[in-house]
């Protein structure tokens, strides 16, 4: 057979399973679902990293102080005290004392990076600090809009002995009904679809906890 005729058949093949794997991860994710969330509830320290203002800034931060969970530190960090950010998250700070299970807020300032990029530098900044009871790290991007049990589902994982990580994912909801937006919200969703109990799956940073002691084995430095 000519050479095309290997390639088609492997671009078939590969279709046939990016087909199948959504399929199956659909499966996977309604067992979860109706599954009993145990009572586990380790120490988190959620870390959140900022800069300037995202559209429906209030909003989504507003979602991280609402948390139906008892017992975690809530850590905003930003690279500078004069990004715009840095004042919303103190209005915000007081806006919420009193009315969110949050143990500890914090708007902290990590200055400028010098070997890394800034937002992974303001992670360390924020990481370095945490006392020495907490668990587990949580961290999310200021531009997402979480749900009050959202803390509990990504940590419940981590109750397994031999899991050190657990990650969600976005989800893009279109507000316009336009191509660009379209656009957008079918191709992480596509992306969306391939996640599951697989091999193949990554942590995306704007949704992961991880077990401090696993963190600290994978990077010694810190």
């Amino acid at each position: 057979m000519d050479w095309y005729v290997y390639v088609s058949l492997a671009l078939i093949v590969t279709q046939a399973f990016f087909m199948l794997l959504p399929f199956n991860n659909y499966r996977y994710a309604l067992a979860r679902y109706k599954r009993k969330i145990y009572h586990y509830a380790p120490r988190v320290a959620l870390i959140i990293p900022c800069k300037n203002l995202d559209e429906n800034f209030e909003q989504n931060i507003s979602s991280f102080y609402r948390q139906n969970y008892e017992d975690y530190l809530l850590w905003f960090v930003v690279g500078d005290a004069r990004d715009a950010a840095y004042s919303e998250l103190c209005k915000l700070k007081g806006k919420f004392a009193g009315s969110t299970k949050a143990r500890d807020v914090r708007v902290l300032v990590a200055g400028p990076g010098q070997t890394c990029s800034q937002k992974i530098h303001n992670l360390l900044y924020a990481y370095q600090q945490i006392p020495d009871d907490v668990e587990v790290l949580a961290f999310a991007d200021s531009d997402v809009d979480v749900k009050p049990e959202w803390v509990r589902h990504l940590v419940h994982p981590l109750r397994l002995e031999n899991r050190g990580v657990a990650t969600g994912y976005r989800w893009f909801v279109p507000k316009r009904n336009n191509f660009a937006t379209l656009a957008l919200s079918a191709m992480n969703a596509k992306v969306t679809q391939l996640m599951g109990n697989t091999r193949f799956n990554q942590v995306w940073g704007g949704s992961m906890a991880i077990k401090v002691k696993k963190f600290r084995e994978n990077n010694k430095e810190y």
